[in-house]
């Protein structure tokens, strides 16, 4: 193990996504928990070891899933400050000066969910849905726990097959 810089705050549930060498993390909570939900948006450069801010997310937002398909990076679903949140923005990295732009809503909102991109398509996938003493687990409790598909070409969200009941431990 090799100590590499520090965070330049303590941050946690944000949403991660490498871009090349640079590893970016969006929103989240600043501080310990359950700290305050953040806007801000750092940027790891693993080739030199440092820390850049990124732009800003439009509105606080934590506890999302975060994947890159193609040249664009898609926060979706999460907590915002009162509630959880189905939707999805995007933030073209060849146009970064437009910012991050609202897309189509995640059919099911829900948070601490997992985003995956494979063959041009962004894939959401199990997660929570409420927080604290009233929330429902996706794989848990759910017969047939949502997966959905975030098509970019057609700007458009399908259910696809779920994931298999969850069977315990």
């Amino acid at each position: 193990w090799t100590l590499l810089s520090t965070f330049p705050e303590p941050f946690q549930d944000a949403q991660g996504v490498v871009v090349g060498n640079d590893i970016w993390f969006m929103g989240g909570f600043i501080g310990n928990y359950p700290g305050t939900m953040s806007t801000h948006v750092w940027i790891y450069d693993t080739d030199n070891d440092t820390w850049a801010r990124g732009p800003d997310l439009p509105a606080p937002r934590a506890s999302a899933a975060a994947a890159l398909v193609g040249s664009t990076i898609y926060v979706t679903g999460g907590f915002s400050p009162t509630q959880t949140v189905s939707s999805t923005l995007a933030l073209d990295l060849n146009n970064q000066s437009a910012g991050w732009q609202q897309v189509a809503d995640l059919p099911a909102g829900r948070n601490h969910f997992a985003a995956v991109s494979l063959g041009g398509y962004l894939y959401a996938i199990g997660g929570q849905s409420g927080d604290g003493d009233i929330r429902t687990d996706q794989a848990a409790e759910d017969p047939q726990p949502e997966v959905d598909r975030y098509d970019p070409s057609t700007n458009t969200w399908m259910v696809v097959a779920p994931l298999p009941p969850y069977a315990g431990m």
